[in-house]
């Protein structure tokens, strides 16, 4: 048997009470979920709370990691830092491989009715046009700048890092520091396109975020931010063990709605809504359940993402989850 994580006390890591939604300042609340662990880090002290605020229906931790806490939490292994991550197979089950086939076909049969939106239209949204800016706020790495720059982009990217800041600038590309840098150095009216991918749920104050990204989209400028949906059914269906809780760095989550909401607060018009079908979460979220009953190895979690049994066997949960609006990600497209 695999020891599985081990309790521990909550008061190793200093954190802030949370008296308010992050989103929109509303301190009526009700608890969402309880006894949160970081999967990531499983044996790391502390257990969080979530509520759900119950004007714009956002969920945000009750009590966060202070800022100088953060390098705890991002820590140097973590997984969306890695540029190259390497997993550790896990043989597919037997269930995994009955299943498999059987899904995929009926997720074949289902896309005919309903198709994935998704990938065409970021390919639209991503098109570059002659001489445009693109800006990656929260780039976190070269990757996604160095292909926009190969398709023709002119590249800004923003980071709270100064490493990565410093890598993105190696790279060839314009590179600030979020914060006063991006307000003083990038200029007002100046991106054609903004990309937040699986960043505005770790900000302490999205609202701020999007307001300084709206000042810097030319009037009729695209924003596309991808983040997970608290109201996804992997949600429901697991609980505390939802890979995409990503606890506690994952300080706030926004459904659909209330992330049009807060969009159009800041300034924009036109959200638009994309779910994405993809069972990767589902995978994990199972890998945490297994890993927690000693069935699994914690470095083999993120690994079942890749496996290709399983993602067949998930596909078909994966496209209704989607087609029902209840996705485990989604992508909102809007307009400055």
């Amino acid at each position: 048997m695999i020891t599985p994580p081990r309790d521990a006390p909550a008061d190793d890591l200093r954190t802030e009470n949370v008296t308010a939604c992050p989103a929109c300042g509303s301190r009526v609340r009700t608890p969402w979920r309880r006894g949160c662990r970081d999967w990531q880090q499983p044996h790391a002290p502390g257990r969080y709370s979530y509520s759900r605020c119950r004007d714009c229906g956002a969920r945000y931790l009750d009590a966060r990691p202070v800022e100088e806490e953060l390098g705890e939490v991002y820590f140097e292994g973590y997984g969306p830092y890695q540029a190259d991550p390497q997993f550790t197979p896990t043989p597919p089950g037997v269930a995994a491989k009955v299943a498999a086939l059987p899904s995929r076909a009926a997720a074949g049969a289902l896309e005919i009715v309903w198709r994935d939106r998704v990938a065409a239209a970021l390919d639209d949204f991503y098109a570059a046009p002659a001489g445009g800016a693109l800006l990656d706020y929260g780039c976190g790495s070269t990757a996604f700048l160095d292909r926009a720059a190969a398709a023709g982009w002119r590249t800004v990217g923003a980071d709270f890092s100064s490493a990565i800041v410093d890598a993105v600038a190696t790279h060839g590309h314009r590179a600030v520091l979020v914060g006063a840098s991006f307000d003083a150095e990038v200029e007002d009216a100046s991106i054609d396109r903004a990309r937040m991918n699986h960043v505005i749920e770790h900000l302490y104050d999205p609202g701020a975020a999007l307001r300084a990204i709206h000042t810097k989209l030319k009037p009729g400028g695209l924003i596309h931010i991808a983040t997970p949906n608290p109201e996804a059914f992997g949600s429901a269906l697991f609980g505390t063990r939802w890979f995409a809780l990503d606890c506690p760095r994952h300080a706030i989550m926004f459904p659909p709605h209330a992330l049009s909401r807060l969009s159009v607060a800041c300034g924009f018009s036109d959200p638009v809504v994309l779910h994405e079908v993809g069972p990767k979460d589902l995978s994990r979220s199972i890998g945490i359940v297994r890993y927690e009953r000693g069935r699994l190895a914690h470095e083999q979690i993120a690994g079942l993402a890749a496996e290709r049994y399983r993602a067949m066997a998930l596909a078909l949960p994966s496209k209704v989850a989607a087609l029902a609006g209840r996705a485990d990600r989604f992508h909102l497209l809007a307009r400055a």
